[in-house]
């Protein structure tokens, strides 16, 4: 087995259907899947706050455009639940409504992506290590 195959292998043994990189291994090029998650890693926590700050400030383009871009994000790593939430969070908004409903969604995001950081992180780790 290569180290390419081992590391996807060991990732998606991990993640427990958080997330699916299969679509990056597929691109057998590890230092690529390290940046990717690299990237994802930094950036979704400030989208997550953006997206807060943005309802709490009644910047409802604000919290769009940041559910946009996550979106895409979440997609890239087949984070189907993220992806789903940010849908729901993108609908919402599009439509100009500030409501619970879309703090709610906004919660279970950030939830969400609690669940995902760890083995994501784990994940970059083994790739780091290759």
């Amino acid at each position: 087995m290569s180290n390419g195959s081992l590391s996807k292998k060991v990732a998606l043994e991990s993640n427990d259907k958080l997330y699916d990189l299969s679509m990056l291994y597929d691109m057998d090029d590890n230092e690529y899947v390290a940046q990717i998650l690299t990237i994802f890693l930094r950036d979704v926590p400030k989208d997550l706050r953006e997206m807060k700050d943005g309802l709490s400030a009644g910047k409802i383009n604000q919290v769009y455009s940041a559910a946009h871009k996550l979106k895409s994000s979440a997609g890239v790593i087949q984070a189907y639940r993220l992806s789903m939430l940010l849908e729901q969070i993108e609908s919402i908004s599009r439509a100009g409504k500030l409501t619970s409903e879309l703090a709610n969604h906004i919660e279970e995001a950030r939830c969400e992506y609690n669940k995902i950081q760890p083995p994501l992180l784990g994940t970059l780790k083994g790739l780091m290590d290759i």
